[in-house]
C-alpha cells in the first residue's frame, strides 16, 4: 500500500495575508483525504538541485515547418539565458 505525503513550504514571515488561508486549506484538503501533511520552513525553498542536461528534440526532416525550426531556435536561446549556459 502506498502512502501520499504532502510537502508544503513557504518563508516566514508571510508575505501576503491570505498565504496563511491557502496554508491552512491544504493542510485540511491533506486530513480529509488521509494524506500525511508536513509543513517545511525554510529548508525546502533553499534546496537546489544538481544540474541536469535539457534537450530539445523534434523530427528533423526536409519538411520541418518553419514554425517548428523559430520556436526552436527561440527555445535554445531562452533557455541558455535561463539556465546560464551563455
Amino acid at each position: 500500500m502506498s502512502k501520499t505525503l504532502v510537502l508544503q513550504s513557504h518563508r516566514h514571515p508571510l508575505p501576503i495575508s491570505w498565504l496563511e488561508t491557502c496554508i491552512d486549506s491544504v493542510k485540511s484538503w491533506a486530513g480529509l483525504n488521509k494524506f500525511e501533511y508536513q509543513f517545511l520552513g525554510d529548508e525546502l525553498l533553499d534546496y537546489e538541485p544538481a544540474p541536469f542536461p535539457v534537450h530539445i528534440v523534434f523530427p528533423q526532416t526536409k519538411l520541418t515547418a518553419t514554425r517548428v525550426r523559430a520556436f526552436v531556435d527561440w527555445m535554445t536561446v531562452e533557455l541558455r539565458k535561463t539556465l546560464n549556459l551563455g
